[in-house]
């Protein structure tokens, strides 16, 4: 039960079967980051000041383009990976039951609807600049799976692999 709660608590939704760290999903969130500075935004003062994401996919293929960065190599398989495609899927974690939307619906200026919001380094600058938003929406969610299953650890695991976090259900 810890290490899912643990799950929750986490602003990104890397799949149970890659690591982050050292891995082409960590070079591609830091090919990404590179966007936000190439149009001259700062990651950091947006989210304090809980404007949108300015930043469209467009604007995101354009710079991958630009700079020559759309394809990375994966430092595991030494395959090429599409930065762009994996931007696409990636951000479509607005699930119902996810923290990410409710953590979006509690910072007035924030559209839960924008696609882009989902982007992982702009929840990471969001999650950081507001982190008694995220700690409230993890202990409601929290208390909201012990009210329905109790102790049933099996029953949680069970609830949460059936929400989308990564955007996959119609």
């Amino acid at each position: 039960m810890e290490r899912l709660h643990d799950a929750l608590r986490v602003p990104f939704d890397v799949p149970p079967d890659k690591t982050c760290d050292g891995s082409v999903h960590q070079a591609a969130d830091a090919v990404l980051v590179g966007a936000y500075a190439y149009y001259g935004y700062d990651l950091e003062e947006l989210a304090a000041s809980r404007q949108d994401n300015p930043l469209t996919e467009e604007m995101f293929r354009d710079y991958l383009e630009r700079q020559g960065v759309r394809w990375i190599t994966d430092p595991h398989t030494n395959e090429q990976f599409d930065a762009y495609a994996w931007l696409v899927q990636d951000r479509g974690v607005e699930a119902r039951g996810a923290i990410h939307p409710e953590v979006l619906e509690q910072l007035p200026g924030i559209d839960a609807e924008k696609v882009m919001n989902y982007e992982r380094n702009y929840l990471h600058a969001l999650y950081s600049a507001h982190p008694n938003v995220v700690r409230r929406v993890r202990y409601r969610i929290a208390n909201d799976l012990l009210e329905l299953y109790g102790n049933d650890a099996a029953a949680v695991y069970e609830h949460l692999q059936k929400l989308d976090l990564v955007g996959t259900d119609d």
